[in-house]
């Protein structure tokens, strides 16, 4: 919800262009059963902030000074990166 308020209420108003520019309108037609239409959503909504909190949900804040947890933690937002970069390239 913060981020969708940010991106409402203070990015749209402090920039519009880039607004424009960085935001999507999606809509999802299945015949007659379902159709959904969302008014402009912008990319750091959709992509940005639930990346952020994936990387602060790996964190290994058990044991920050673990050399091993950092790289188990790496591995995982390097993997997740990858397969986003294969979905959209």
């Amino acid at each position: 919800m913060i981020a969708w308020a940010i991106d409402k209420f203070w990015l749209s108003v402090l920039c519009s262009q880039c607004f424009a520019l960085l935001s999507f309108e999606f809509s999802l037609k299945a015949r007659n059963l379902l159709s959904i239409e969302t008014q402009r959503t912008s990319v750091i909504f959709l992509f940005v902030v639930p990346l952020i909190l994936y990387a602060l949900y790996l964190a290994p804040f058990k044991d920050p000074k673990s050399k091993y947890a950092w790289e188990v933690t790496l591995e995982r937002w390097s993997r997740t990166f990858f397969l986003l970069a294969l979905i959209f390239f």
